[in-house]
């Protein structure tokens, strides 16, 4: 896993109403990411990029194919 720092602190801003951190371009965070957001007792601040579940989406079939048939012990009920 590529791990990326920035040695320099990161300013908070307001726009409207929300609070803004920019983060720098060598972070390669792709525009349109969403991401969830923690702020844990230290005060540090994790974002979580949000990934697609893969069990609602309809872009996957995890459904056994008819012609499927187990061997083993596992044909056994």
């Amino acid at each position: 896993m590529k791990k990326t720092e920035l040695n320099q602190p990161l300013k908070v801003y307001k726009q409207g109403e929300l609070t803004v951190i920019t983060l720098p371009q060598s972070f390669d965070i792709p525009i349109g990411q969403e991401f969830y957001a923690t702020k844990q007792d230290s005060g540090a601040i994790v974002l979580t990029p949000q990934v697609e579940d893969y069990f609602t989406s309809d872009k996957y079939n995890f459904r056994q194919s008819e012609s499927y048939r187990p061997e083993g012990k596992e044909w056994r009920c």
